[in-house]
């Protein structure tokens, strides 16, 4: 069962090397969904360049 849906930045080049430390595959990006052991949405947070800028619960409005 998943606990956590999410994106990392995207590579807009063909380079692939060192996308690590350009921050391309450690860089939380747009919605991401974490759950309970029953598959129960606990929290959504969104993100801009790895910045957190929002946290909802499902009880928010």
């Amino acid at each position: 069962m998943k606990r956590v849906e999410g994106l990392f930045r995207r590579n807009q080049t063909a380079d692939w090397t060192d996308i690590w430390n350009r921050g391309l595959c450690n860089t939380k990006e747009g919605v991401w969904t974490y759950y309970d052991v029953n598959g129960i949405v606990l929290e959504r947070k969104e993100y801009v360049n790895g910045g957190l800028v929002a946290t909802r619960k499902p009880t928010d409005p």
